[in-house]
C-alpha cells in the first residue's frame, strides 16, 4: 500500500492570524522571517547578527547566503517588510551574542507555538510555517523549481510532497471547466 504523507500548512489568511499573535517585537521578528523566507528552525537559529546590523533602513531587500541542510548553501531573501520587522526588533535587543536571535532551537519552537495558542490556532511550530511558504508559493504559481531553490532542496521530487490540492480547489477547477 503506498501511503502519502500528507503535509500540513496555513493558508494567507492563518498567517495573517499567526503574525498578530505575536507578544514582542523578537517574536514579530521571528515569525515574519519564517512566514517568508522557508528557513529551517536551525538556519534562524544560527542566523549571524551582522549582515542585519549594517542595515541602514528597510528601503531594500537584504540577500543572505545561508548554509542549510547537507551544508548546501542558498540565497534568502528578506524583504523590506521583514527588515522592518528585524530593525524594531534590533532596538529593543541586549547583549553581544553574534546570532540575530540569542536563544536556542527549542526557544524558536515555544515563540511559534505561544504566538500560535493566543490567537486560536490549535498548531503552528516552525516547520510548518516552511510548508506554509513552499505551499503558499505554489498555489500562487511560482514553478516547482524555483520553490526548491527557495528551499534549498536538493532533489526536486523532495520537493514535490508539496503539490497538493484541496477538494475546494478541485472544486473551483472542475466548476470552471464544466459550467
Amino acid at each position: 500500500m503506498n501511503k502519502q504523507r500528507i503535509i500540513k500548512f496555513l493558508t494567507p489568511e492563518q498567517i495573517e492570524l499567526l503574525l498578530d499573535g505575536a507578544d514582542d517585537k523578537r517574536d514579530d521578528a521571528v515569525l515574519q522571517i519564517l512566514v517568508t523566507t522557508g528557513l529551517r528552525v536551525h538556519e534562524l537559529a544560527g542566523l549571524p547578527l551582522a549582515p542585519f546590523k549594517g542595515v541602514p533602513d528597510a528601503s531594500k531587500t537584504l540577500e543572505l547566503a545561508i548554509v542549510g541542510k547537507g551544508g548546501r548553501q542558498r540565497t534568502v531573501f528578506f524583504s523590506p517588510a521583514v527588515l522592518g520587522a528585524v530593525l524594531a526588533y534590533l532596538g529593543t535587543r541586549k547583549g553581544e551574542d553574534p546570532r540575530l536571535f540569542p536563544c536556542t532551537i527549542r526557544t524558536i519552537q515555544n515563540i511559534v507555538s505561544r504566538c500560535g495558542k493566543n490567537v486560536g490556532l490549535d498548531e503552528a511550530w516552525p516547520h510548518l510555517l516552511r510548508h506554509s511558504f513552499a505551499s503558499n508559493l505554489l498555489r500562487n504559481g511560482v514553478s516547482l523549481n524555483a520553490v526548491k531553490e527557495f528551499l534549498g532542496h536538493s532533489n526536486i521530487g523532495t520537493t514535490s510532497i508539496y503539490l497538493h490540492t484541496s477538494n475546494r480547489e478541485l472544486k473551483d477547477i472542475h466548476e470552471k471547466m464544466f459550467k
